[in-house]
């Protein structure tokens, strides 16, 4: 059900006053809430934050709802100024904004996403309002849809973003040489001092929270509840981080929570379906509460706004394994719930005096202003104990120093994340006696966590606290220890010999980080932890992708050990990363043997049969994967039981290579290995592949095989099929034909034989046939080639000399070029790059351009092939193929039309083997029209290079 659906089918909505609406809300009965801050002070709220004093920003955008920006977003600055806990003040600190939508405090002044800019603003004369902005990063994507929607420090003193959709293409303001960054649908990072951004390695987008490991909770779009099991340091090599194994889902019910909104339990109209499954959590922001002023019962909990449902739902988190899993305390109620469908809760934070604050953007819905009355609300509310009484405490912005350091330690997590950030903005160095001291004495876990990473943003991190923190009794300290020892490990053999051994950690979330950096470690330290993680963590398999990594170059080394432990093959938890690790030998580019495979797989026992094809299958997904086909040769040439296995594997490939249901990767492979079946028995299967309806993948992949069986009777075959191919195939086609003696002999003896066009193969590479050192190839091509070049050099000659007496008129040359060229070329300030722009030729000069016009599919490329293609639903389009993906093609016509066109929609394909240009086109200009348009051409290009 779509928001406005939703909203359409509930009773009209009548506003309430912030005081009535109050009484709407029904919370745990430890709890109470109170108002902290309504209308007029804010209005239409999405985002706020505290500053090192205490005071509250709050970012306010009357529409997020289309993709215009109106102007009007603006930021408050709120202040208690009578310390009563209440925010009685609120003055403009900055407006005129596109639509604010996110905010974090840094060195004084106040970081502002305002799409498509993330601006800095400072106030330096203390009036309350921003007197210098600036844009540090441009490019966010503007849409709507694609507003970055969260701003949070990490323990890695950087800024991390959140954004929907795409992101943009993000640069840094004022630098033009910087190289653009593409989140690529994730977030993005920012290190504040450097002034560096890269993209970050989750795709959240409706809020995020840290917890004490580092680690990120996140909700992708799916509205599920997930936490990154690796940090941006932590990037998988290779990869751009956010992919499977690298996040999990935590909560128990998966991606559909059920939530209880005021009077969902006693539905009359449920008609006996149960009440949790009426309603879904809708995720608009969540926190992992870390304050000092709640029950301990109720710390660590996930805290998850949901702004359609009217609530606020906890989780707890029972983080004793790899990633946390979550429930619910309150099982047929909710922490926060309101009756008022007007409370839209879109953040919530932890505040400086420890309990949470809930920003309210009171409405119809959380997207826009309320449709009633036009008027504009939001409301602020502090959620705390019943025993809670509000006192002044001791705000960072009132400390420094020795004092900062202290505060590392406090109680509350506010206080620790804030003077985390004013220490590093400020790189006083004279905290670094102070630090060191925290880092190695500090009772606190969080203390010490604190102080190694301030002790890194002053990079005044020594080696010697680092290598005890990596020993520390708890460990969420060695965790982050361990990422900060990484870039140290190539000059420093303890801190290596520190993260070999965490290989082997008594906790699993130590030991994932340690296979996250393994890569660090040097190849000749580097097997030993890499089997210990496997035969200690190698069945779970959100290791498999980290220890498949951590593998790459020493998969040779490591797969060995393994297969040497009896119960590790027999545990079926560790095929799937037994089988990555057989092709990682294939793919690995230090010490490849092309015998390994064949001797290990006959170094099993003989009642190892379903191992034995396991590792047979990678081998073979390696082999075809790298391009390795003499070791895949070998391994199917091998005796004795891996003869056996392989036989299978050849008869499955048959079948898998032929369904289109199957993966792409596993078709693939099974084509590949068919390139060491006869012709007799895999020839007409992998010719059959070769069609329209199949991957552009799958079809090169099926000439590459037939062209390793390499019988000529391929060539036939392929030919056969020409004019029904896509560029693509087309290269890989004459590629692997003209690149084989006995291929390409049969290829010319087909044009010989009037079977292929000789023009059709000039285009394809008879030159190259010419020089081929064989004479028995290049005597035929070389007599073709003859043949071909005297007949033509004597019709344009003839035509030449025809025309080149003739005094051209420009002026009517360009409006030939106007009414009949321009449709598919470019040339002279007009018309469209369908064919090759004509500047070259132009240059060229008369007779190359007589050639290229009157000849028009002699010597054209063939990316510039024309194609007609029939679709199922009776459409014809005809025009250049521009692009061959998996599913679709596009194909670009005259005066610039551009076609997609599903695969599953195309019911035939057909090359003209020719350009677009009519080929008795010339003809009907006669010799003067053709005069005069190659005098056109000719004299603008001579002009255009004066």
């Amino acid at each position: 059900m779509t928001e406005a659906s939703a909203v359409a089918q509930q009773p009209r909505w009548q506003p309430l006053t912030p005081l009535q609406a109050l009484s709407t809300f029904e919370l745990d009965s430890t709890f109470r809430i109170e108002l902290v801050a309504s209308e007029p002070l804010i209005e239409q709220p999405i985002a706020m934050v505290f500053d090192e004093s205490g005071r509250l920003f709050a970012a306010e955008t009357p529409s997020i709802a289309t993709d215009s920006a109106d102007g009007n977003g603006r930021i408050k600055l709120l202040e208690d100024t009578d310390g009563d806990g209440v925010f009685d003040t609120a003055g403009v600190y900055l407006d005129k904004l596109a639509r604010p939508c996110a905010l974090a405090c840094w060195d004084g002044g106040l970081y502002v996403l305002d799409t498509p800019n993330l601006l800095f603003c400072r106030d330096t004369d203390s009036d309350g309002r921003a007197d210098r902005v600036s844009t540090v990063i441009t490019g966010f994507a503007a849409q709507s849809q694609a507003l970055p929607v969260s701003l949070g420090w990490g323990a890695d003193n950087r800024l991390h973003g959140e954004s929907i959709a795409a992101g943009g293409l993000l640069k840094i303001a004022g630098a033009p040489n910087a190289k653009p960054v593409d989140p690529g649908g994730l977030g993005f990072v920012l290190d504040p001092r450097a002034v560096h951004i890269a993209a970050d390695c989750f795709p959240g987008s409706r809020g995020m929270a840290f917890d004490i490991w580092g680690r990120r909770y996140f909700s992708p779009d799916d509205g599920s509840l997930q936490i990154g099991l690796c940090t941006e340091t932590q990037r998988i090599p290779g990869g751009r981080g956010g992919t499977a194994g690298e996040y999990a889902g935590i909560a128990d019910e998966g991606a559909s929570i059920p939530v209880f909104p005021i009077g969902s339990a006693e539905s009359p109209d449920a008609g006996g379906v149960p009440a949790a499954a009426q309603h879904s959590l809708y995720v608009s922001g969540l926190v992992v509460y870390q304050g000092d002023a709640w029950p301990i019962e109720y710390r660590d909990c996930l805290y998850v706004l949901d702004s359609r449902n009217n609530l606020i739902h906890r989780r707890t988190l029972d983080d004793t394994g790899l990633a946390p899993r979550s429930q619910r305390p309150e099982q047929t109620k909710e922490f926060v719930r309101s009756s008022d469908t007007g409370f839209r809760p879109v953040q919530c934070a932890g505040g400086p005096d420890g309990n949470l604050y809930v920003l309210d953007r009171y409405g119809l819905s959380p997207e826009s202003p309320d449709s009633n009355s036009g008027n504009r609300y939001g409301r602020i509310y502090r959620v705390a104990p019943r025993s809670f009484a509000h006192e002044k405490r001791v705000m960072p912005g009132s400390v420094s120093g020795t004092g900062l350091v202290d505060m590392l330690e406090h109680t509350n997590a506010w206080h620790r994340e804030t003077a985390a950030r004013m220490i590093y903005a400020s790189q006083e160095k004279n905290l670094i006696p102070s630090l060191q001291t925290l880092a190695n004495k500090s009772t606190a876990p969080y203390g010490r966590i604190g102080a190694l990473h301030a002790l890194a943003g002053l990079s005044a991190l020594d080696n010697e606290v680092l290598a005890r923190a990596m020993s520390d009794e708890e460990a969420a300290v060695r965790a982050h220890a361990l990422r900060l020892a990484v870039p140290r490990l190539a000059t420093d053999a303890r801190l290596m010999g520190n993260v070999t051994a965490l290989a082997g950690d008594r906790d699993v979330r130590v030991r994932y980080e340690a296979a996250c950096h393994i890569n660090s470690v040097w190849l000749e330290e580097r097997v030993a932890p890499v089997v210990r993680l496997c035969r200690l963590d190698g069945a779970d398999p959100r290791f498999s992708k980290v220890l498949a990594s951590a593998a790459r170059d020493v998969a040779h080394s490591v797969l060995r050990e393994l297969v040497a432990v009896p119960e590790y093959l027999a545990t079926p938890e560790n095929a799937p990363l037994l089988h990555s690790l057989a092709r990682l030998t294939m793919l690995s580019r230090r010490g490849f043997d092309s015998s390994f495979a064949p001797n290990l797989l006959s170094s099993l026992p003989e009642d190892a049969g379903e191992i034995r094809k396991l590792l047979a299958a990678g081998f073979v997904d390696g082999a075809v994967a790298a391009g390795r086909w003499g070791a895949l040769k070998r391994l199917v040439q091998a005796d004795g039981p891996t003869a056996e296995v392989v036989a299978q594997l050849l008869i499955e490939a048959q079948s898998t290579a032929t369904d289109p249901s199957a993966p792409l990767d596993d078709r693939l492979s099974a084509i590949g290995l068919l390139s060491s079946e006869t012709f007799e028995n895999a020839g007409g299967l992998l010719a059959g592949l070769i069609v329209q309806s199949e991957p552009v993948e799958v079809q090169t992949m099926a000439i590459q095989s037939l062209s390793l069986i390499g019988n000529p009777r391929m060539v036939p075959l392929i030919l056969g099929a020409w004019f029904n191919l896509g560029p693509r195939v087309r290269w890989q086609a004459m590629d692997k034909i003209l690149g084989n003696g006995v291929l390409a002999l049969a290829l010319l003896e087909a044009v010989e034989n009037g079977a292929m066009d000789i023009e059709s193969l000039v285009r394809w590479g008879i030159l190259d046939l010419a020089r081929h050192p064989n004479s028995v190839i290049r005597n035929p091509a070389s007599r073709l080639l003859a043949q071909r070049e005297i007949q033509e050099n004597d019709r344009i000659a003839a035509a030449y000399n025809d025309i080149r007496t003739l005094q051209p008129s420009v002026p009517n040359g360009r409006a030939l070029f106007e009414n009949n060229c321009s449709k598919c070329h470019y040339f002279d300030g007009m018309g469209y790059r369908v064919g090759p722009d004509l500047d070259y030729m132009a240059n060229a000069g008369t007779y190359q351009l007589l050639k290229s016009i009157s000849s028009p599919n002699t010597d054209v490329l063939t990316i510039y092939y024309s194609y007609s293609i029939e679709t199922n639903d009776f459409q014809t389009v005809a025009g250049i193929i521009a692009a061959e993906e998996e599913n679709y093609i596009v194909v670009h016509g005259p005066g610039g039309e551009e076609h997609t066109i599903t695969r599953d929609n195309i019911a035939s394909l057909t090359c003209t083997d020719q350009s677009l240009m009519p080929e008795g086109w010339p003809d009907a200009l006669g010799k003067q029209g053709l005069a005069d348009l190659i005098g056109y051409l000719v004299e603008t290009s001579q002009k255009a290079k004066i």
